[in-house]
């Protein structure tokens, strides 16, 4: 496939999966054109001039089930400062270059906004989910004071805020508008900020979580498979919500295992193996899960393109998400970063 000179993101996110070889089909299915065309949505351009913008320092995330039909969803990753004088060249993607903007206000340029569009997904999904990533209680605050005018709020957004008032500060949040997604959910992610260190997660500290946010105790599948998993994570364990419009929760329940420190270059992944046995195990992944290991390494990017000059992408296992139904366990979800310096 032939790539422009303005197409960085699409030729660095295409020089990756080529290289994992014969994995890529295997583990994210093969439907590259669609999630190249979605990638290339998001290319940023000049906003004076049109020309191309290449954000050094940016990223992508991979997200694949473990079971099941393969598919990739990706994500990209901007820092706030990438769009002082950028747009995105696709005019339809303006309403979340609008969010973004308003959240540059809140947050330090150096932090950092991802949008993802569901390429795996058989539906025709044009708008993209936009994450937000808190680091302190004021964060939050700012957040859901600043992100709307009153006129555009969703309609669950009140809501969130009672509930962030009642929560402890001794959590924060990470928020998702899915605005593409059925019903448009909030997705929600609380990481407890409070937990001794060495220590990355506690069930007495969740369920008492649960019960301000007014969530049933989580059930009996979810804790034992929670109890054996998160022995294997190296940093703080978020429980993952959806609030619908109704201001009522998802009957879906997720949980985050990292096996990398964020913005860390080097994958301590001390204890994949046992977690990936685990994984196995209990049913949550095929053999699929051995594939992710292929796909560590740092890709050197083609040298006759401006995009590539000096530069190489770091791809390392982030994280599994482990996903409940009604406490009926699903497919397990795994995630590369693929960073680039």
């Amino acid at each position: 496939m032939d790539f422009h000179h303005n197409e960085f993101q699409t030729e660095i996110l295409k020089t990756c999966l080529d290289s994992f070889g014969t994995t890529s089909p295997r583990l994210f299915g093969g439907d590259w054109p669609k999630v190249l065309d979605t990638c290339r949505k998001f290319e940023l351009i000049n906003k004076d001039n049109g020309q191309p913008y290449f954000a050094r320092g940016s990223g992508f995330g991979l997200e694949t089930p473990l079971l099941g039909k393969s598919y990739l969803d990706v994500s990209l990753g901007w820092r706030y400062k990438d769009f002082d004088h950028t747009c995105f060249a696709d005019n339809t993607l303006q309403r979340a270059l609008k969010r973004i903007r308003r959240a540059a206000k809140i947050y330090r340029p150096n932090d950092v906004v991802f949008a993802e569009l569901d390429t795996g997904s058989d539906e025709k999904n044009t708008i993209p989910s936009l994450f937000f990533q808190n680091k302190t209680p004021e964060d939050g605050d700012k957040l859901l004071a600043g992100l709307w005018d009153k006129d555009e709020e969703p309609p669950q957004w009140e809501t969130l805020r009672q509930i962030w008032q009642k929560i402890s500060r001794d959590w924060i949040f990470f928020l998702g508008l899915l605005e593409g997604r059925p019903h448009s959910p909030l997705r929600l992610l609380f990481y407890d900020k409070k937990l001794p260190s060495g220590k990355f997660f506690d069930f007495k500290r969740m369920e008492d979580l649960c019960q301000t946010l007014g969530i049933p105790p989580l059930g009996k599948t979810a804790r034992e498979q929670i109890t054996v998993l998160t022995k294997y994570a190296i940093t703080p364990c978020p429980l993952v919500l959806d609030l619908m419009p109704d201001g009522t929760w998802g009957t879906m329940v997720g949980m985050e295992i990292f096996q990398k420190f964020p913005n860390s270059t080097t994958a301590p992944r001390r204890h994949w193996q046992e977690l990936k046995q685990e994984l196995l195990k209990m049913g949550l992944a095929d053999e699929r899960i051995h594939l992710l290991e292929d796909c560590e390494k740092m890709v050197f990017l083609p040298s006759e393109t401006e995009a590539g000059k000096n530069l190489m992408t770091l791809s390392q296992i982030s994280h599994i998400k482990l996903r409940w139904n009604d406490d009926n366990p699903l497919p397990a979800k795994a995630y590369l970063q693929l960073k680039t310096f």
